[in-house]
């Protein structure tokens, strides 16, 4: 389930903050926070149009220990210490999306970021990458 919101402060100065609550169900079951500001790039046209900025992630320790926590049995069983992952700042980044306007109702989104992980998340014995690349591309409609 996800909750998100946009604000774009003017439309002379159209700085884009953005906001996004996630609660996962199955799996870690726990809450995450995204929080991010994103300035259009020069280049954009109305059909073609790229924008660019940083973003912070919180959770809270439910989701923070599902994916960065190693409890007394897994300790066990794999040779890593016990961690008690807590709630609060995942990761900080930096990230580019391209939005393709195809015609009225259909758009292309391609997204690329780099996240540098924080907190309980890096300190995790089990982290291996403390930066991590990614990247999504989707075909959307809009109704």
């Amino acid at each position: 389930m996800k909750l998100a919101a946009d604000f774009i402060v003017s439309k002379e100065f159209p700085l884009d903050f953005r906001a996004a609550v996630t609660r996962s169900f199955g799996g870690s079951n726990g809450w995450v926070m995204d929080l991010g500001a994103y300035m259009p790039m020069a280049g954009s046209s109305e059909t073609i149009f790229w924008f660019a900025g940083p973003s912070v992630t919180f959770a809270d320790s439910t989701y923070m220990n599902s994916w960065f926590g190693v409890n007394a049995a897994q300790a066990a069983a794999s040779g890593y210490r016990q961690y008690d992952a807590s709630a609060g700042l995942k990761s900080a980044g930096f990230g580019v999306t391209l939005v393709w306007f195809i015609n009225k109702h259909w758009f292309m989104t391609a997204d690329r970021a780099l996240k540098r992980l924080l907190g309980s998340a890096v300190n995790s014995p089990i982290t291996q990458t403390k930066t991590q690349a990614g990247c999504n591309t989707s075909i959307n409609y809009q109704f």
